[in-house]
């Protein structure tokens, strides 16, 4: 019985140039891979507000990465007779640049959401008495 004489197959790792389009040489994928969607962070954070009521600005919360500026839902209640005013800074300047609402009855609640938010400030006026109250955050970030 005649042998067949096997052909002189090149192996994997060095192929002929000639057929460099079948067998690539780089290791890159012929398709690109998706980068994966980057995983979302959310934090509850609350506190107490204590603070006289003489219309100064104090602040509660303060985020600083600017370039990351997380969405937030804020919950502010009152606790007192004063006139509760609540500030937030929305560019991450460090200056409050938005009045988000305004408390004026005792035991009243508002909320809001936003897209940026970079801190919070109350002001409290309109009473002799100490400011109180309790404030809730909700904030959703990409972790880096």
């Amino acid at each position: 019985m005649k042998q067949r004489v096997r052909p002189n197959l090149c192996p994997p790792s060095t192929p002929p140039k000639s057929c460099s389009c079948i067998y690539p040489r780089n290791k890159e994928p012929f398709f690109p891979v998706p980068t994966p969607a980057p995983e979302v962070i959310t934090d509850c954070i609350s506190g107490s507000i204590q603070q006289q009521s003489d219309g100064r600005p104090v602040q509660y919360w303060r985020w600083f990465d600017r370039d990351n500026l997380p969405a937030a839902s804020v919950t502010v209640t009152s606790q007192c007779l004063s006139v509760i005013k609540v500030f937030v800074d929305t560019t991450g300047s460090g200056q409050s640049d938005l009045l988000l609402f305004t408390i004026t009855e005792y035991g009243q609640s508002r909320s809001a959401t936003l897209p940026r938010m970079a801190s919070l400030e109350v002001v409290c006026s309109g009473g002799n008495e100490l400011c109180a109250g309790r404030y809730g955050l909700t904030i959703h970030y990409n972790m880096k």
